[in-house]
């Protein structure tokens, strides 16, 4: 990525200034399989929001899917400005991505179903796509995000001898 920040805010955040308090838990701009030589507009943008484990209790204020799509309206509005006082330049066709990690919660589900997202072909989490923010967003659960860790580094642990069962 061209750029990686961790839950900074974005008014204390050196690559964008924005007059916000928000602060999300990750947010990567520029995609490296699409990052060429040269300055913005952004390609891509990925955000992260990671919710404590086996958290209950959300609020409205507390909804990881609002979060990200309120992040990527802020990033889209032009407010964003670069350390030198530059708009941050992401252009219609950036595309923008949102990953909540989580378990799954009564909440979580009502978001969800509020949100209409649909749901992992495994059954471990949701996905959608919405044209209007050109967001492809995927909530994921801690269960499934582990799991598929183990699974695709098997190999490689076991090289290294480490326990992967």
């Amino acid at each position: 990525f061209h750029y990686l920040a961790s839950d900074i805010p974005f008014d204390q955040n050196a690559a964008v200034e924005v007059d916000s308090k928000r602060r999300p838990d990750l947010i990567a701009f520029d995609n490296p399989i699409a990052y060429t030589q040269g300055d913005p507009p952004f390609d891509s943008v990925t955000i992260l929001e990671f919710k404590r484990p086996v958290k209950e209790g959300y609020s409205e204020k507390d909804n990881p899917i609002n979060q990200i799509v309120d992040y990527v309206e802020l990033i889209r509005s032009g407010k964003a400005k670069s350390p030198e006082g530059r708009p941050i330049e992401v252009s219609p066709d950036t595309r923008y991505f949102g990953y909540v990690i989580c378990d799954p919660a009564d909440k979580i589900s009502q978001f969800v179903k509020y949100r209409k997202m649909n749901k992992a072909v495994d059954g471990h989490g949701y996905w959608d796509f919405d044209p209007e923010l050109n967001l492809h967003m995927e909530v994921i659960y801690f269960s499934k995000l582990l799991r598929d860790a183990m699974r695709r580094n098997a190999a490689f642990f076991r090289q290294l001898g480490i326990p992967c069962d």
